[in-house]
C-alpha cells in the first residue's frame, strides 16, 4: 500500500514538473510581436504610455532576444507609433546584429506595410545599410503595395465623397515614388514631389547611388 502511494505521489510530481517546464514555451509561442515589445517595457508602462526612449529600448531588447522575428517586431512597433517609424527601423537594424540586404529589405517592407512614412523609413535604413540602397527602395515599394492591398480588403466598398480626406494622418502618399539621391556623399531617399526642390536647395546633390570613396595607395 505504501509503495502504491509513493508511486502515485511521484507520478503527480512528474506531471506537475512537466506542466511548469512546458508552460513558458507554450506562452512564448502564443506571444504576439506587440507582446514581445511590451514584455521589455518598465513595469506599468504600455506601448502608448512609455516614453520614446523606453519604447525604442524595448523594441531593441525584443529584437535582440528574437532576431528571426525582427520584421514582425518592426511592423508591430510602427503600428503602435507610426510617427517614430524611422527611429524604429534604425533601432531594429542596430539591434539585429550582423545584417544582410535581405533582412534589411524585410524590415523596411514591414515598416512600410504598417503605414510608416516611406521616405523616413528608407532614409533610416540607408543610414544603417548604405550598400543595400536598391534593396531598400524596392522593399519600400513592396511594402506600400502590401499596405494598399490590406486597406482594400479591410475597407467596405463605397463611393468616394468629393471634398473629403483620409483624416489627420494624410501627410504623405505611401505609393509615391522614392528616388535615390546622393547628397554630399550621403545616400538619401527623396519623394518624387520633393525631388526638384531638394536638388535646388542642395547644390552638388544628384540622382543616383553614391559611389564609395576610391582607395589610394600610400
Amino acid at each position: 500500500m505504501m509503495g502504491r502511494t509513493v508511486l502515485m505521489f511521484c507520478g503527480v510530481l512528474l506531471l506537475a514538473t512537466a506542466f511548469w517546464v512546458l508552460l513558458p514555451a507554450t506562452m512564448a509561442r502564443e506571444m504576439t510581436a506587440s507582446d514581445m515589445i511590451a514584455d521589455q517595457l518598465p513595469a506599468r508602462k504600455t506601448l502608448k504610455s512609455a516614453t520614446k526612449s523606453e519604447f525604442l529600448g524595448a523594441v531593441c531588447a525584443a529584437v535582440r532576444k528574437r532576431r528571426t522575428l525582427a520584421a514582425a517586431i518592426t511592423q508591430a512597433a510602427v503600428m503602435a507609433r507610426r510617427e517614430s517609424a524611422g527611429e524604429i527601423v534604425e533601432a531594429v537594424l542596430r539591434c539585429s546584429g550582423k545584417t544582410n540586404c535581405e533582412l534589411v529589405g524585410s524590415i523596411v517592407a514591414a515598416a512600410t506595410t504598417a503605414e510608416g512614412d516611406p521616405a523616413n523609413i528608407a532614409n533610416a535604413a540607408i543610414a544603417k545599410a548604405a550598400d543595400c540602397a536598391e534593396s531598400i527602395r524596392e522593399a519600400s515599394r513592396r511594402g506600400a503595395k502590401a499596405s494598399d492591398r490590406a486597406e482594400a480588403e479591410a475597407a467596405p466598398e463605397q463611393s468616394p465623397l468629393i471634398g473629403t480626406s483620409n483624416g489627420p494622418d494624410e501627410r504623405f502618399d505611401p505609393h509615391e515614388q522614392l528616388n535615390l539621391v546622393c547628397d554630399d556623399g550621403t545616400q538619401r531617399a527623396v519623394r518624387a514631389s520633393q525631388l526638384d526642390d531638394f536638388l535646388r536647395s542642395n547644390p552638388g546633390s544628384f540622382i543616383g547611388v553614391c559611389q564609395p570613396p576610391s582607395k589610394t595607395n600610400h
